[in-house]
């Protein structure tokens, strides 16, 4: 019997947090540039319509912030969703081992209690991280004969 599979899309994961890191960084550029323009369409602009342009530009400011902080969080949330699933995959490898090595302990040592030190589970991966988010190494599941 093979060993259960976490379903997890783990080969589009660390490509969807790098485009998502990667468009929060197109906000923020993007926003900074609309100020930067409006500075310069606020100069010598008076009434109504200026108060209201201004109160826009503050709203979008605040906003593409918002936008920006929420991508970049899903992003890394990805990322820490990869590292977790890459550690559940391996811990249900390893009790799968564990459970093919105590398959093969004999009668007596059953009867007996069986002493045989299978290891631990593996430790997680490093959570991999912005802007690159490039996979981390995954320990792998091992059982000690």
């Amino acid at each position: 019997m093979a060993p259960q599979q976490v379903k997890f899309p783990f080969e589009q994961a660390l490509p969807l947090a790098r485009s998502l890191w990667k468009l929060a960084q197109q906000v923020a550029t993007t926003q900074s540039t609309r100020s930067s323009a409006a500075t310069v369409a606020e100069d010598g602009w008076l009434g109504t319509f200026k108060d209201e342009f201004v109160k826009n530009m503050q709203v979008a400011n605040t906003d593409s912030a918002g936008v920006k902080t929420a991508l970049e969080t899903a992003a890394r949330g990805i990322a820490e969703s990869w590292a977790m699933a890459n550690q559940q995959q391996q811990t249900y490898i390893y009790y799968d081992n564990v459970r093919k090595a105590r398959d093969h302990v004999s009668g007596w040592d059953k009867f007996w209690g069986d002493d045989t030190d299978y290891g631990k589970p593996p430790n997680p991966p490093a959570v991999p991280t912005p802007p690159s988010f490039e996979p981390t190494k995954v320990p792998q599941a091992f059982v000690p004969h």
